[in-house]
């Protein structure tokens, strides 16, 4: 079951305060659930201990993805998962947000890593002592999992589904079930991950396909030395892409101050179009992300980095005109959310030329590392690694003499005020 994006900012453990420089517990019991070696948190014994009050559920629909990619659901889908007896599935009070429950999954199923890893899955840097991987990509199939008997259940792939922050609380239904949550019309979900909707008939991602007759546009990484001779960074060891270089990304501890970067360049790229595209690489259309109108002209794609010692994550993507060196923040205008733990930015006439159709299919393989830029005919697209990983972030407008000049992307916004 794949919740629709539709909820901004609401977190459930912790969030990242800018005024602060750190991370912050939303409630003190939840620090001990935390692994101290890589910092992950064991999501479901904490938010069995209870949700802070300063937790408010603002939406219209029956299941709501949170900023952490965790589930919260209404108490109609509470009661009808409770009128159907379906299994594998608790809910935790929301004391001022009565009328939603945090989803903690009670069936979580082992899957067999190696097939997982033969199919396309990849496994990064498991943690010595909690046993977590520092990020998972990809998704088991039906034989990589033991899938539990009966047709009135759900459950979740235990370890199938990380990143940075913890594990994404990912769902998955029978027929039965799901046709019992669409004939009550539970509303929020994006697609049910059902197991008879399983493609393990399928050859695994890594199997070669059929040869083609369309022609397939290579998407290709540019490398420094090429974005340097293109005049498109003027001097690399100044740029991003040095700068993240070694970056050893680990999580900060509860407490620890980080420091924030000046502006520093990934590279220069045109918008031919007048319309800007943000979002999740895995999802590059112009219906997902935030599309903005902008003047046609060439653009600075820029990025400042929050700096934990030798760790560093990006913490702001900026992208301005060439000339707007004045420029300022002003009112948010829409927000962007990523579940490959990344964002691009790209001129949108490319996500709406059919060329380029097939070859975008692949775009999340090829936005490997920290940040990069990929070239696509003659369209570029640079990329960074979004804040401590998966979730939702605002987007924000950038004026200079009250003209709109670019856009902003925080993927560590301001913490709200407890008071409201």
């Amino acid at each position: 079951m794949v919740e629709k994006d539709q909820q901004n900012q609401l977190y459930l453990l912790e969030k990242y305060s800018t005024r602060l420089g750190k991370r912050v517990c939303l409630l003190p019991q939840y620090e001990e659930f935390r692994c101290p070696k890589c910092g992950k948190f064991d999501q479901i014994s904490a938010l069995r201990t209870g949700i802070s009050p300063t937790v408010k559920v603002k939406a219209r629909t029956d299941v709501v993805c949170t900023a952490e990619d965790w589930t919260v659901v209404s108490a109609r889908f509470r009661n009808i998962v409770e009128k159907h007896k379906i299994q594998g599935v608790e809910f935790v009070p929301i004391p001022s947000s009565p009328e939603f429950f945090v989803y903690i999954p009670t069936i979580l199923v082992p899957i067999d890593e190696k097939r997982c890893k033969a199919r396309g899955m990849e496994f990064e840097k498991k943690c010595k002592q909690c046993g977590r991987f520092l990020t998972t990509t990809g998704w088991p199939d039906r034989k990589s999992m033991q899938v539990p008997e009966g047709e009135l259940v759900m459950f979740t792939p235990n370890g199938a589904c990380e990143c940075p922050g913890g594990q994404v609380c990912m769902i998955y239904t029978t027929e039965t079930v799901q046709k019992i949550f669409e004939s009550n019309g539970i509303t929020g979900v994006d697609s049910y991950m059902s197991l008879e909707d399983d493609d393990s008939s399928q050859p695994p991602p890594t199997a070669v396909s059929p040869a083609r007759t369309k022609k397939v546009f290579p998407i290709k990484q540019v490398k420094e030395e090429q974005l340097v001779s293109e005049g498109l960074l003027p001097v690399a060891a100044e740029g991003l892409i040095a700068f993240l270089k070694g970056n050893r990304r680990k999580l900060p501890r509860e407490g620890e101050k980080g420091t924030l970067t000046s502006w520093m360049l990934l590279c220069k790229m045109g918008l031919a179009s007048g319309q800007l595209w943000a979002g999740d690489p895995m999802l590059p259309n112009d219906s997902d992300g935030c599309v903005a109108d902008l003047p046609v002209g060439h653009y600075l794609v820029e990025a400042r980095c929050m700096v934990y010692g030798t760790s560093k994550f990006v913490s702001q993507l900026r992208i301005r005109r060439e000339d707007a060196d004045k420029c300022e923040t002003s009112c948010e205008i829409g927000t962007v959310g990523t579940d490959s733990a990344q964002i691009a930015v790209c001129d949108v006439a490319l996500l709406r030329d059919k060329r380029y159709d097939e070859s975008l299919e692949n775009l999340d393989d090829k936005a490997d590392g920290l940040c990069g830029v990929l070239r696509i005919g003659e369209y570029l697209i640079p990329y960074v690694a979004s804040g401590f990983g998966d979730g939702t972030g605002p987007v924000f407008e950038l004026l200079q003499k009250k003209k709109p000049v670019g856009i902003m992307l925080d993927f560590f916004p301001e913490e709200e005020d407890s008071e409201e």
